[in-house]
């Protein structure tokens, strides 16, 4: 193989792995509204109706929108094992909505939230991590 054909493929399975941890992160930031399911007001006096199933409207939700990866993952070149390999074990957490609406970027003011998101030192670690790894980025 030559030189050229060895960096066009490094350069490939670089994108293929960014690609797939740019997914695993979306999945982890997708917003609590799409998957979030609205309660029906209580009437004062009367008891909750019992549900007979429970609701799973949000981790079909889940399955949908990772189903629809698929798709643009497969128009970008990627393959499906490497799709099935970056999707394999991850499973809906309703814990997950619980955080989004809790993000301190989202209840905070932008520049209370920059105060405590951005320093020096912050900084700094993130320029010697991009020197680090600049071979596939």
């Amino acid at each position: 193989m030559t030189t050229s054909a060895a960096n066009t493929r490094h350069v490939a399975l670089a994108r293929r792995r960014v690609f797939s941890r740019l997914i695993v992160l979306l999945l982890a930031a997708a917003p609590a509204a799409a998957l979030a399911v609205p309660l029906p007001p209580e009437r004062p006096g009367r008891p909750a109706p019992v549900q007979s199933t429970p609701r799973r409207v949000p981790e079909d939700a889940f399955h949908k929108f990772v189903a629809e990866l698929w798709p643009l993952a497969k128009a970008r070149g990627i393959s499906r094992r490497t799709f099935d390999a970056a999707f394999k074990g991850v499973t809906f957490d309703s814990k997950i909505i619980a955080y989004t609406k809790a993000q301190p970027e989202f209840v905070k003011p932008i520049w209370q939230y920059l105060e405590t998101a951005v320093s020096s030192a912050r900084i700094q670690r993130g320029r010697a991590k991009a020197a680090a790894e600049r071979g596939w980025l």
